[in-house]
């Protein structure tokens, strides 16, 4: 008989996890997942560890800004990194409904 006194409550998967599972649930290559986990990383970096939650349009445009200058990245790059960031976003929206009980 199995012992069911250590199961413990889900937890909230960190940030990178739950972009991770939005990269997944889309069916994205695992080369998609993976940059876009990094453009995450520099994104978070950029703004000295601050969580995205807590951050707005003006942090977006101010990370794609330092790209396009000081990157000297393509329009194409920009893009790339713009949708992972915004993928991180709607996966925790999406999350915290699934999370909650709620459809």
């Amino acid at each position: 008989m199995a012992s069911y006194h250590n199961v413990t409550s889900p937890r909230w998967p960190n940030l990178l996890d739950r972009v991770r599972e939005a990269v997944r649930v889309r069916h994205l290559s695992y080369r998609t997942e993976h940059a876009y986990v990094a453009w995450v990383k520099r994104f978070v970096l950029f703004h000295g560890k601050r969580h995205p939650r807590n951050m707005g349009k003006a942090e977006v445009e101010a990370f794609l800004t330092h790209l396009a200058v000081d990157g000297r990245v393509l329009a194409p790059t920009e893009n790339q990194a713009l949708a992972a960031i915004t993928t991180s976003e709607r996966s925790r929206n999406a999350l915290a409904t699934r999370m909650s009980g709620r459809r």
